[in-house]
């Protein structure tokens, strides 16, 4: 009798032993990261006359690793020329300009997954819901604004938007409907087209010479910077550059600034702007009644960016253009963070 009761105790002992080795589904598991999902990207455009675009990435500790692509696609090149990227649900989108595709990838770890073709001159795009983004492009000639619309369950061109203008360029969403500034491509325009993304249809209003960079703020009311027009043969045909504030698709505020002004951004909190004219950076209150005539950043840039994670702007300078460029970083108030080097001629951010 004593050997039974031993016997019984120790299959307790061993049973109670096997319950724990089973997985408790009260017992929270930790969330295992992909390799690129913590941090931010630097999109390189590459050589504008041969070459290929490359991507950097920063982790959150600050480590700089260039070329990523190709080295989780075992030396796969994008092509030419990497015009911008975004991240939709689990893919990464990279839209190559001269090559005339986007490239998709896995997000997490980068890992080359597809493309998509049949495009012309893509230059940037935007989640529109229910598996549909919208592409922005310049067209065969480089002078068109036409927008593909996608299918992002197959990756294929599922029809095309003529916006009848020209040089289709960025965009933002507000409240249903795509704003797409049509920059004038290799000539010249002075539009806002206005996609009501239930139907496809659109109306285009006039706003300046040139708009490049679009932007919506916490009232969803939105941002247009304007680099106005460059008349290379006669500067006296010169335009001046703008910043406007459209509302129920009509300009309710404008501001001038001056000819060449570009690269709009927002913080966090959607209610300061940034930009660059006049060979700085300035910043721009959503209620300001002026433009500042003080720069945040004495200094030009070719891209800038905005990490919304805690507002630090970033600046690229794409040196020579045929070697590695440079970013530089700044705190909210403008202060210097750090410099580091990715590809050549970097162009974008896609802050996570």
């Amino acid at each position: 009798m004593k050997r039974n009761k031993l016997f019984y105790l120790a299959s307790f002992i061993y049973v109670l032993g096997l319950s724990s080795c089973v997985d408790d589904p009260d017992i929270e598991k930790p969330v295992v990261k992909g390799k690129y999902e913590t941090g931010y990207f630097i999109t390189n455009e590459g050589p504008f006359s041969d070459g290929t675009g490359t991507i950097s990435f920063v982790n959150e500790d600050g480590t700089v690793s260039n070329d990523v692509f190709q080295a989780e696609n075992d030396g796969q090149v994008l092509g030419s020329i990497l015009q911008s990227m975004t991240i939709i649900d689990d893919n990464a989108y990279f839209l190559m300009n001269n090559a005339q595709k986007v490239e998709v990838a896995d997000r997490k770890e980068l890992k080359s997954t597809g493309k998509i073709e049949n495009l012309n001159q893509p230059r940037y795009m935007i989640s529109v819901g229910n598996d549909r983004a919208y592409v922005s492009q310049w067209g065969a000639t480089g002078s068109e604004s036409k927008i593909a619309v996608l299918d992002l369950t197959n990756n294929t061109v599922e029809s095309v938007i003529d916006l009848e203008q020209s040089g289709a360029e960025n965009m933002a969403m507000s409240d249903g409907k795509v704003y797409v500034v049509n920059s004038g491509g290799y000539g010249r325009d002075s539009t806002l087209s206005i996609i009501n993304t239930a139907d496809g249809t659109f109306e285009s209003i006039v706003i300046s010479d040139n708009p490049v960079d679009v932007e919506v703020d916490k009232n969803g009311a939105v941002w247009v910077i304007a680099k106005g027009y460059n008349d290379w043969s006669n500067s006296e045909n010169n335009t001046n550059g703008g910043l406007f504030r459209i509302e129920n698709g009509a300009i309710v505020a404008s501001f001038e600034l001056p000819n060449g002004a570009s690269h709009l951004e927002i913080n966090k909190a959607g209610d300061k702007l940034f930009y660059i004219a006049s060979g700085a950076v300035y910043a721009f209150g959503i209620t300001d009644t002026e433009v500042s005539t003080t720069p945040l950043i004495q200094r030009s840039f070719y891209s800038l960016g905005v990490n919304k994670s805690n507002d630090h702007i970033f600046g690229s300078d794409a040196n020579d253009y045929k070697n590695a460029g440079s970013i530089y970083e700044y705190d909210a108030n403008g202060n210097d963070v750090g410099t580091f080097q990715v590809g050549i001629i970097p162009g974008g951010f896609y802050f996570q």
